[in-house]
């Protein structure tokens, strides 16, 4: 896993080197770095890199003989099998890392090359043949890309931050983000909370051409798959059962050791017992809590436990207080660089895991491919409908707000200075773009192309790689999620059975106290929190005071919302924790 980092400019209008840039990124890979730079052509790049894979060899930037530049961030988990298929061809010098194994693809199939990779990544190659740079990111954005292009610069990084640093902070805050932000609690590619700064999005890849300086965004990958009607409903799920642990084993390649999050629900825990039954070591698993009073229903401890029994794990729980939190919390909100308004705890999981190991497997990506929430009760009228024309517009907006939205259209104008949100729009059109016949395929893949990548995916990138610690997501594995598309949705889904295809399929490898668990989600207790030890910062971000200059909500929030949960009102915990991130990450990070 690393950082990655390019700059083009010819003209030296950017005031610090990049190896400095660079370094800002040194959490995401703090094993070594290296620098590539072509002074007449104004090109840098550089990376920073977590060993994990050919740990002594696949230094970057790989440099071909013929003048090719590879840098990447991530991992090609089919490396292997793809360096089998071209090493009688070549000579590999480092070996056959998964560097020299995308340099090599990319010159025999040009970028083609994308859709015979198997894992997380974002990727660029200077290509000094067609005098361009290309960038191209995995699948379903497990591994972030931005990019800033104005004029004769055009840069892109891993992270915001070194791009908010080579262009001098000139950069404003997008008001149309904002709005999108608080409505949904993270904010959507392809924008990003900055004007200036775009997401490169999932499955897209980027050609910036040199000579003319232009650029194309173009999307590589879309889901391709048919539904097949000739299994069975058992064969269905031995497939799945067989497929999922195909996938964890390719996504357990690894030359250092790993540990598994372990949270108590379906996702994590059917990992673990897979893994645990194909591994002759002892594996390791990790767990967050909580012991605070009124807390047990925040709490899965209990549950992990009878995982970690069931499967001798060797097992360390970590108990969440609030004051470990609110310590943390400014630091949080200055890696996450956007506003986000969801779960914390993650944090401190991945904190600790990174004491002792650089690669953890997580069960993220389960929910969607899986349950999805059961979300698609709320589009239930739009289940017949066979034309966008025949979609109706309000009753779409009253849906995607009752399923996505932390803060309805009633709210939004009574909180927020400036309203001006396109995200209803966005999500009907891309509803309406999907091929589905069947809504729930339909409403699971735009939870896939935005909160899963958007705010899922951002938040465990971010907090895992602060802490130099590698997540891994073996249910995005491509392979899977095509494998569980094309099943018949009826084997699938069940509105009175939550992800009944997973446990059909792994739920007799599982304690029963997984099985009758109600999906909890991994949170932590806000409302307690924020009435007791997280009050005083509550008061100095969101108070009426600290509201009184605010750009972006109004000064009556504090009276009409936070005052009454202080107060015990619980009916707006979301809403209340998504306006205190929001100042947390003013604070932080402008």
């Amino acid at each position: 896993m690393c950082g990655i980092i390019g700059i083009v400019d010819p003209y030296k209008k950017i005031k610090y080197d990049i190896a400095e840039l660079n370094h800002m990124q040194i959490h995401r890979g703090p094993d070594e770095s290296g620098v590539f730079e072509n002074r007449s052509l104004g090109l840098s790049m550089a990376m920073t890199r977590l060993s994990i894979i050919n740990v002594n060899e696949a230094h970057q930037p790989f440099i071909s003989k013929d003048g090719y530049v590879v840098i990447f961030n991530g991992e090609i988990f089919n490396y292997q099998s793809l360096f089998k298929d071209i090493e009688g061809y070549h000579s590999f010098a480092s070996g056959g890392s998964e560097v020299e194994v995308i340099y090599f693809l990319y010159k025999k199939y040009g970028e083609s090359f994308l859709n015979r990779l198997n894992g997380m990544f974002s990727i660029s190659i200077y290509d000094p043949k067609k005098n361009l740079i290309f960038i191209a990111r995995d699948r379903f954005g497990i591994k972030p890309l931005h990019y800033y292009n104005k004029g004769s610069i055009f840069c892109f990084s891993s992270e915001i931050r070194p791009l908010k640093k080579s262009l001098n902070k000139d950069i404003s805050i997008d008001s149309h983000s904002v709005a999108n932000y608080f409505r949904l609690g993270y904010v959507p590619n392809p924008s990003s909370v900055y004007s200036e700064i775009k997401q490169l999005p999932p499955g897209s890849f980027i050609k910036y051409s040199l000579s003319d300086k232009k650029i194309e965004v173009t999307k590589w990958w879309n889901y391709s798959y048919k539904i097949n009607y000739e299994l069975s409903q058992s064969e269905w799920y031995e497939n799945i059962k067989n497929q999922l642990s195909k996938s964890l084993s390719q996504w357990t390649t690894s030359d250092v050791p790993i540990a598994f999050a372990l949270s108590g629900g379906l996702d994590s825990s059917a990992l673990v017992a897979l893994a645990s039954i194909n591994s002759k070591a002892r594996i390791k698993t990790y767990s967050l809590g909580f012991e605070g009073k009124g807390e047990d229903s925040w709490n899965e401890l209990a549950i992990a436990r009878d995982v970690s029994k069931k499967y001798n794990t060797d097992h360390t729980e970590i108990i969440l207080k609030p004051e470990s939190l609110a310590d943390s919390i400014e630091n949080m909100a200055l890696h996450l660089e956007q506003p986000y308004a969801g779960g914390l705890p993650s944090w401190p999981l991945f904190k600790e895991m990174a004491k002792d190991y650089k690669v953890a497997i997580g069960g993220l990506g389960g929910d969607e491919i899986f349950g999805n929430y059961n979300r698609g009760n709320y589009f239930s009228h739009f289940q017949n409908v066979q034309s966008s024309k025949d979609l109706n517009k309000s009753l779409f907006k009253e849906s995607i707000q009752n399923a996505f939205f932390l803060m309805k259209e009633k709210d939004a104008n009574q909180i927020l200075k400036n309203n001006e949100s396109g995200i209803v729009n966005n999500f009907y059109n891309l509803f309406n773009s999907y091929k589905h016949k069947h809504v729930d395929d339909r409403v699971a893949q735009l939870s896939i192309d935005s909160q899963l990548v958007d705010e899922f995916l951002m938040m465990t990138d971010r907090f895992s790689m602060a802490n130099s610690l590698e997540v891994r997501t073996p249910y995005l594995d491509h392979e899977l999620v095509n494998l569980l598309f094309s099943m018949p949705i009826e084997y699938r889904l069940d509105s009175n059975l939550y992800k009944m295809a997973l446990r059909k399929s792994i739920g007799h490898l599982l304690p029963q106290s997984v099985l009758s668990a109600k999906k909890n989600g991994f949170k932590i207790p806000l409302s307690l929190w924020m009435r007791g030890y997280l009050r005083d910062l509550v008061e100095s971000l969101i108070g009426e005071s600290a509201l009184n200059n605010s750009e972006f909500i109004k000064q009556d929030f504090y009276r009409c919302y936070v005052k009454p949960m202080l107060d015990g009102d619980n009916s707006n915990i979301s809403l209340i924790w998504s306006v205190l991130m929001f100042q947390m990450w003013l604070k932080s990070n402008n």
